[in-house]
């Protein structure tokens, strides 16, 4: 298999072109595993079946995002706008959703269809 071409840095710099160059390769499988995507816009991104295991996505925009049957355990999704993301078949298990709304959490539970754990931490000064 070649150079993965689908990286941090392209989806960075334009989700548009991401989703160009993602729909042209489908069998190429984006790996941002332990990224550093903090105040990131995905908004409106296409990473199915993508690996975004243990990456810190605190207060990044997923807004009309298809994340579907993406890897997302452990990472740090505080603060996160998921607002009309696609979850469905996503792995939550062990993500912080602190600060996500309630019904968006209980909204994911239902469209990823397994269970997940929810890290709800107390953040002190």
């Amino acid at each position: 298999m070649g150079k993965n071409i689908l990286t941090k840095e392209l989806l960075l710099k334009s989700v548009k072109e991401w989703n160009r160059i993602r729909a042209e390769n489908p069998d190429i499988m984006p790996d941002l595993r332990e990224e550093d995507l903090i105040g990131a816009n995905l908004s409106m991104g296409h990473l199915v079946e993508g690996y975004i295991s243990k990456s810190r996505v605190f207060e990044s925009f997923f807004c009309g995002a298809n994340y579907s049957k993406v890897n997302l355990s452990g990472s740090d999704l505080r603060m996160a706008n998921l607002r009309g993301a696609s979850l469905r078949g996503s792995d939550l298990s062990n993500a912080d959703l602190c600060g996500v709304p309630d019904n968006l959490i209980e909204y994911a539970r239902s469209l990823t269809g397994k269970a997940f754990d929810i890290l709800l931490l107390l953040h002190q000064p």
